[in-house]
């Protein structure tokens, strides 16, 4: 067993929102120096509750378990190792991009335009930021026959 170790404790992490990593510190006591580093450059993030950065860090407290408050969750906040640590003690572990942990709701952008051609075809333009990759269907509730001639996605890969 570890002497410190953290775990996600916002399920699932949203993008854009508050994600929470807690560290349990077996025999953690409070006179021991707590800190938090992590994130793309692998910077100290928090020293003794206070913050290196208040705009995106909080460091709280619950008896011998500490947290990190990673304030609006960003995609270059994950694939990075975060470390807790309290005392001699520390944990090290990456804060994955996984589809079952992370949602990024979509962002829809119309981009639509009708052409007004003698056999009424139109075209739709439709970019969206959304993770996971959802699967993606047309309906019509006024056009019985729709031809969809190309339908295409970009997988951005989200690295730091």
């Amino acid at each position: 067993m570890f002497a410190v170790q953290w775990k996600i404790t916002t399920k699932p992490m949203v993008i854009g929102k508050e994600a929470v990593l807690a560290c349990s510190g077996y025999n953690c006591s409070s006179n021991k120096t707590r800190k938090w580093l992590g994130g793309k450059n692998y910077d100290l993030l928090c020293f003794e509750y206070q913050s290196i950065n208040i705009l995106k860090y909080e460091m709280r407290s619950h008896g011998t378990d500490f947290e990190l408050i990673i304030k609006s969750l960003s995609f270059s906040d994950l694939n990075c190792e975060y470390t807790c640590a309290c005392g001699f003690y520390q944990y090290t572990k990456m804060l994955q991009l996984d589809e079952e942990e992370v949602i990024y709701p979509p962002v829809v952008h119309d981009h639509s335009r009708t052409h007004s051609q003698e056999d009424l075809k139109f075209q739709i333009n439709v970019s969206m930021e959304v993770y996971p990759l959802p699967t993606c269907i047309i309906v019509s509730k006024m056009i019985e026959n729709i031809v969809i001639h190309s339908l295409s996605y970009w997988l951005v890969q989200f690295l730091h």
